[in-house]
């Protein structure tokens, strides 16, 4: 997964057979215990004042795609002390939806973490995945008790998701060959 020398650019790289990341569209399906469309539409999300911590929120990728990476950007001055990341993968003939999510399997899972800063940018965060999968599991957790954020809320200005979309049956036959595979070396 995070291995030296990959350009991490959605330019042109190295990385399978010169094809480009692309930003991989998805719809949010849970978002804490509010309406999931609360984060679309591109204008940020914010948590409610007195939220309880951690907030899930799963987001579904519109096809199976070969994750690379997960970007997230904060918002400025109310953001996560950290996010645990993972990269899902529904079942065969499942939809798109909370009971795929739900029943989906998980992997690649990681940790963005973020530090107080004195009126600084907080930068964005990166998860390298390289996995394929249609789904993506963020826990939010509490934010760090400042001035600039009474309420302990939260926020997320944006979410990016870029790897390379799977055909049909591209997925398939990935998974057909690790379980002929695993039956061999059983």
């Amino acid at each position: 997964s995070n291995q030296p020398g990959r350009s991490g650019s959605a330019q042109k790289s190295a990385y399978k057979d010169e094809v480009a990341l692309e930003e991989i569209p998805w719809t949010p399906i849970v978002v804490g215990n509010e309406d999931p469309n609360v984060l679309g539409g591109g204008s940020g999300w914010m948590s409610q004042p007195g939220s309880h911590y951690p907030i899930d929120i799963v987001i579904g990728l519109n096809q199976l795609a070969n994750i690379y990476k997960v970007v997230v950007d904060v918002h400025n001055d109310i953001y996560p002390t950290s996010i645990d990341i993972s990269i899902g993968r529904g079942l065969p003939g499942d939809h798109l939806g909370y009971d795929g999510a739900r029943r989906a399997n998980y992997g690649a899972k990681g940790e963005m973490h973020f530090k107080t800063r004195d009126r600084a940018r907080v930068e964005s965060r990166t998860f390298f995945a390289d996995h394929v999968g249609n789904y993506v599991w963020m826990v939010l957790q509490r934010p760090y008790r400042t001035k600039e954020n009474p309420h302990e809320q939260v926020g997320i200005d944006r979410i990016v998701v870029l790897g390379y979309p799977m055909k049909e049956r591209e997925g398939e036959v990935m998974n057909s060959r690790r379980e002929e595979r695993s039956r061999a070396t059983s």
